[in-house]
């Protein structure tokens, strides 16, 4: 860990962290404003709400036609990545300093993670 010191990990993690909710902040707010212009003459209707599940090749071929839905839910994917991104960060930390114990802790806490998003089901 000689080029890299503890204060250029956390100084990267934390720019990690910053650039992740900014990116997902920029995704989320053009989808909501593509959504509601071109949704301006349709009536609310709070009383139906729909939940569905969302798919990755779906929500990336919606972005590549620029569908108002797709970017939002992107951005929220991006949000939700961030977290997880400083896991790996944190892990490749470890690893660069050669901890064992924290890179164990940390592989299982990743696995966790990843198990959960990937076991998620919908009501």
């Amino acid at each position: 860990m000689d080029k890299f010191n503890k204060n250029n990990i956390n100084q990267l993690i934390g720019g990690a962290l910053r650039l992740g909710v900014f990116l997902s902040l920029i995704f989320m707010v053009a989808g909501g404003i593509g959504y509601l212009s071109s949704r301006s003459e349709e009536p609310a209707a709070f009383s139906a709400f729909r939940v569905s599940r969302l798919s990755f090749p779906a929500v990336f071929q919606g972005l590549l036609s620029f569908q108002s839905t797709a970017i939002i839910n992107f951005g929220i994917m991006l949000l939700i990545a961030t977290p997880v991104m400083r896991v790996v960060l944190a892990l490749l930390s470890f690893v660069l300093a050669k901890d064992s114990l924290y890179t164990v802790i940390t592989i299982l806490v990743l696995l966790i993670i990843l198990f959960s998003i990937i076991s998620g089901h919908s009501s």
